[in-house]
């Protein structure tokens, strides 16, 4: 659905009068009805078996946050790697569209065919990257793939006609290669007993500098240029996510 979505949606928009407001809107009907379908096989589908612990404990953010971070070694780090991974959720994918269709004037089924791309590549590459981070680490894996999503902002800044911006696209989707071994190393890294706090305090690291670059990136498209944004984020991949996945413990990796 993600690979064939995109591409309905440009056919949609092109009959519905083209990238405005009123050639846009049918989507969001559509995405409704998709969602009311989901809500329905949820309600009639799901268990209702209710899952919880006996010893219920008063929460406590600090005291918590405390207890977490005493679990092992390079976990303030890795709070850090995890932060500066989930930025282009706010950082980067919002504006590739809006790049492509402003800057490089990207018809419907160009920005159709960047998504596409987007989930094809992870379709085709997310198994074999899983196995070869079995094999050698996930961290060497990270550290092999990061130039590829670096590549993809390159290509879109530079992009000289259609078949570059799909290629971006295309590129950009390994990004949830980036996340998934993220997300396992996630997982490794604390007790069972303390992963629920564990994945809350990261979801807290992550959501906080997503938001506030976010806004920033906005800043950055008005004030300085868009091709800044992307430029943005490279900087911060480059010069604090990867030095702090190199000095990762081996044991976390």
């Amino acid at each position: 659905m993600g690979m064939a979505g995109p591409m309905v949606g440009a056919y949609v928009v092109t009959r519905s009068g083209g990238i405005s407001a009123g050639g846009i809107r049918p989507l969001y009907f559509i995405a409704f009805l998709g969602t009311l379908v989901s809500v329905i096989f949820i309600l009639n589908q799901l268990s209702t078996r209710r899952w919880g612990t006996p010893d219920r404990v008063n929460p406590n953010f600090f005291r918590d946050l405390r207890e977490v971070f005493r679990q092992g070694r390079g976990l303030g780090k890795f709070a850090v790697i995890a932060a500066v991974t989930y930025l282009p959720h706010g950082m980067v994918i919002p504006f590739a569209q809006a790049f492509a269709r402003e800057v490089k004037g990207a018809d419907p089924y160009v920005l159709g065919a960047m998504v596409t791309g987007f989930a094809l590549s992870p379709f085709l590459f997310g198994i074999p990257a899983g196995k070869l981070a079995d094999k050698i680490g996930r961290r060497k894996v990270l550290l092999l793939i990061a130039p590829v999503f670096w590549a993809s902002n390159l290509v879109l800044i530079w992009a000289p006609g259609p078949g570059f911006l799909i290629a971006s696209g295309v590129l950009q989707g390994f990004f949830h290669m980036n996340l998934v071994l993220t997300g396992a190393m996630m997982f490794e890294m604390v007790r069972p007993e303390q992963m629920g706090r564990w994945v809350g305090t990261l979801r807290f690291f992550r959501m906080m500098p997503s938001a506030i670059l976010a806004l920033a990136a906005g800043v950055i498209w008005d004030e300085v240029g868009p091709q800044y944004v992307f430029l943005a984020y490279l900087a911060i991949d480059i010069f604090v996510r990867i030095p702090l996945l190199i000095k990762m413990p081996r044991h976390s990796s």
